[in-house]
């Protein structure tokens, strides 16, 4: 994985990681979340960016895996 800001967020489901993307064709920015003992379980993306609270994190990670 390229070097990306990310953060860490405690959820229902664990301790999750989203990292900030940048889709070029769309011109958004979005988070991808993972798990596993490194990190390296790629969960999928939510549609929210490291500046939003972390509680909106917490949120749109949550329904992902729910």
């Amino acid at each position: 994985m390229e070097n990306r800001k990310h953060m860490f967020v405690d959820t229902i489901y664990g301790e999750v990681m989203v990292s900030e993307c940048f889709d070029i064709d769309t011109q958004r920015e979005f988070c991808d979340a993972y798990i596993g003992d490194n990190y390296d379980q790629y969960i999928g993306s939510i549609p929210c960016t490291l500046d939003d609270s972390e509680d909106m994190i917490i949120k749109e990670v949550e329904e992902l895996l729910g």
